[in-house]
């Protein structure tokens, strides 16, 4: 029964899991890999669930013999149900609904953790909440990882998300190193399907409004349009929201943070945009001017406030 008990995998469901007294949770769906049965249990701090046929019943930690607890086992179920690791930091609502209100997604790549983690601290500096490090090098999720880990403890506001991404396999890749948001240049369903089972949003990249219309059926909230300027610019949001109102859509590429630029865009009626080198300027990352990229942030972030007419 010991050796048995230890092959029990519980998967948490954060979303079905309810209270169901004072101090209880009931735990939905527990995966049993060998001979147990697949009910629901309801457990309690310091109370530890065995659902083998002959196996003793639930009972409380400091009650059950010593000799009978299975080696590796949580002590604790409290703890048992609550663990969670590999895991977006913020909701999959919450992050979208800070796309929406941020209006703007900054973009940036470098190999150098240093530098990654000056640029995500100028960037909430300057009031953004959101970054999407690019997996756009050797090593990359090394990079996005330690990131995300800076992130976690001295940007506990920010939103590290993952861009750059093409296939399920790097999706998942960087969804376990904590990406809250992953965005593609192309439209990709299993990246779709793979993110939708951890909650994490995902904006594929699109250049019709075929594209985007799988895209949202898929699930995706937030379509980006890529590259922004090249599949016809404000002009191409604006045919596409004429029948179809309710898109959400982020372009990226054909986006600056001139007044001009900007007022195309919104006026057409994105979302919010990403906008990567010329915001983030080569010449302000080669300077090392991280109070120059925040400040560059704070106006942009202003003049999007502004132009949505917002106090």
């Amino acid at each position: 029964m010991i050796e048995q008990s230890r092959h029990v995998l519980f998967q948490r469901r954060s979303a079905l899991s309810g209270r169901t007294g004072a101090g209880e949770r009931r735990l939905l769906n527990p995966r049993v890999c060998a001979g147990g049965h697949h009910a629901v249990s309801v457990l309690r701090p310091n109370m530890i669930v065995s659902r083998f046929p002959g196996s003793f019943p639930t009972m409380p930690m400091a009650s059950r013999p010593a000799a009978l607890v299975p080696t590796g086992w949580f002590r604790n179920a409290a703890y048992l149900i609550d663990r969670n690791p590999y895991m977006a930091r913020f909701t999959r609502l919450k992050v979208l609904n800070t796309m929406h209100e941020t209006g703007m997604v900054p973009v940036f790549y470098s190999p150098d953790i240093d530098v990654a983690r000056k640029v995500a601290a100028a960037v909430v500096a300057g009031g953004c909440p959101l970054l999407e490090f690019t997996n756009r090098g050797d090593h990359a999720w090394e990079v996005f990882s330690e990131l995300e880990k800076y992130c976690k403890k001295e940007l506990p506001g920010m939103m590290l998300g993952v861009g750059s991404v093409v296939d399920p396999g790097t999706a998942s890749l960087y969804i376990n190193c904590g990406a809250n948001f992953v965005v593609g240049p192309v439209l990709n369903a299993d990246v779709a399907r793979a993110c939708n089972r951890r909650k994490v949003p995902y904006s594929p990249g699109c250049g019709s409004a075929s594209e985007i219309s799988q895209a949202e059926e898929l699930g995706c909230e937030i379509v980006k349009v890529f590259p922004g300027g090249e599949v016809g610019g404000p002009g191409f949001v604006k045919a596409v929201r004429g029948p179809c109102p309710w898109v959400s859509i982020m372009p990226t590429g054909g986006v600056d943070s001139s007044a001009e630029s900007l007022k195309a865009w919104f006026g057409a009626g994105v979302a919010c945009v990403g906008m990567g080198s010329n915001l983030l300027t080569k010449e302000l990352l080669d300077a090392g001017d991280y109070e120059g990229i925040g400040e560059k942030v704070r106006i942009t972030l202003a003049l999007i406030q502004t132009i949505r007419g917002v106090k």
